[in-house]
């Protein structure tokens, strides 16, 4: 089977690399060394080469069926702000926008800029080198072809397609159905969402982040690891309905530094003994977390659900409506907004005994609010032992409301006991199941019968 999938996969990742992106046409400008002011448009079918240098004080718009090319060429924006100049390649007419580069370099003079494909515009890049503040941008079934080049960030979305190989670069996000091949690069970003297809093969990411939407799957024992072959929507056994979106990602022989995962709309997710770099959780969706560390943050927002237990996070976002319930869990920071509010719980440990210190087993042991509602009630096991989860506070965006005294009560036939226990974390007791001050007059009782018995005997016989 494994043999089978690493087939499927070599052959998947030949054929994507086999998807056309654009093609040569007949060049008709090319521009060297010098400085450009203003806008730069290309339209029709021009070719606008540019070899050398280049400093532009403007953006670069290519639409209908023209081509930029940039060989052997540094292409300097000289912008003085965030998003003051772009790249767009858009509107396509008797062909597509096109993008070729081979052996060139872009940069932005550490402002951010977006380089933008729409409408089957297409790039194909060799040897592009480009700072982390430009961001790369696949629209409406644009397509990119990427290999031995160094760069930022590429966003690919609306059933675009991306294959990058022999590459270095911070993150790639995809949705909407796109479809991403990545070879033998070193990355440290990935976010497939909804319906997307990723493959990553030889690769190391930084951060995995799986995001999907009305979805019922299960995260158990995830930790930074090398992946020899691993599969979300099978390992995870992912049940996406109708309404559901999963995305399809695929790893062989990958190392991953970090996993997180996402769950949107009505998701409901298991994860049990993982060591996770983040969780979401947004829209109604239901999220159960079980002995497991989050090294960067648990984030929670509109009407989500979690139950934690025996769990750690490293900050925890609340917002919205959302709800918490913390057992024997913390967090080193919270950050609680609107209406959402958490329940801090810890475990109380009873050891009920009589009053010779013997283990009681299937002794009543319940626990009441200082309103006298029952909070939990158990019995105990076999050793003579319960373990009860009573809430030490609420927190909300207001404050911290502790609870107070819990009454904790302990009955076996006919006897009872009682005592107040004030829960601010995890705690041991022993309950006598006879109260202390029933002990003398018993001992007094049974040793009056001892003397009553003996002298009956004795007048018996001496008669």
């Amino acid at each position: 089977m494994i043999i089978m999938r690493r087939f499927l996969l070599v052959a998947l990742i030949s054929c994507s690399l086999l998807t056309p992106v654009c093609m040569y046409k007949a060049e008709n400008s090319t521009v060297e060394a010098s400085v450009n002011q203003g806008d730069l448009v290309i339209g029709g079918d021009t070719v606008y080469t540019i070899e050398g240098e280049l400093d532009i004080s403007g953006s670069i718009i290519v639409q209908e069926n023209a081509t930029l090319v940039m060989r052997n060429a540094v292409l300097n924006f000289t912008m003085s702000g965030n998003y003051q100049f772009n790249m767009t390649f858009q509107n396509p007419a008797n062909g597509n926008p096109c993008f070729i580069a081979e052996n060139a370099t872009i940069t932005t003079n550490n402002y951010y800029m977006d380089m933008s494909f729409y409408g089957n515009a297409s790039m194909r890049a060799n040897e592009l080198s480009t700072d982390d503040y430009l961001y790369i941008e696949l629209y409406m079934n644009s397509s990119a072809m990427v290999s031995n080049s160094t760069f930022g960030y590429i966003t690919a979305l609306d059933f675009s397609i991306l294959n990058v190989s022999n590459s270095t670069f911070e993150g790639i996000y995809d949705d909407d159905y796109t479809n991403v091949t990545i070879l033998n690069s070193d990355f440290y970003y990935l976010e497939p969402n909804e319906n997307s297809e990723v493959t990553v093969a030889n690769s190391t990411i930084g951060l995995l982040v799986v995001e999907s939407r009305s979805t019922n799957y299960s995260i158990t024992k995830h930790k930074p690891s090398f992946a020899n072959y691993w599969n979300f929507q099978q390992n995870c056994s992912v049940i996406s309905p109708l309404t559901g979106m999963a995305p399809n990602v695929t790893l062989a022989e990958t190392q991953v530094g970090g996993w997180g995962f996402a769950a949107f709309g009505e998701s409901n997710v298991t994860v049990s003994d993982s060591e996770l770099w983040g969780l979401w959780g947004r829209g109604s969706s239901s999220t159960s977390v079980y002995n497991t560390s989050i090294s960067y943050f648990l984030v929670s927002d509109d009407f989500a659900y979690w139950h934690l237990s025996n769990t750690i996070t490293e900050r925890l976002f609340s917002r919205e409506n959302s709800t918490l319930w913390l057992v024997n869990s913390t967090s080193n920071e919270y950050d609680i907004e609107d209406w959402s509010q958490i329940s801090v719980s810890w475990y109380l440990d009873i050891h009920v005994v009589d009053s010779n210190g013997t283990s009681v087993a299937y002794a009543d042991v319940t626990a009441t609010y200082p309103n006298s509602t029952v909070a939990e009630s158990k019995l105990t096991d076999m050793n003579g032992w319960a373990r009860l989860a009573l809430m030490e506070k609420l927190m909300n965006v207001t404050g911290s409301y502790p609870i107070g005294n819990y009454t904790i009560t302990t009955r076996y036939n006919t006897h009872e006991e009682q005592q107040s226990e004030n829960i601010a974390g995890n705690r041991q007791i022993t309950i006598p199941e006879f109260p202390s001050f029933l002990i003398l007059p018993l001992f007094m009782i049974a040793t009056l019968s001892a003397v009553i018995i003996y002298k009956r005997r004795r007048l018996s016989s001496e008669t």
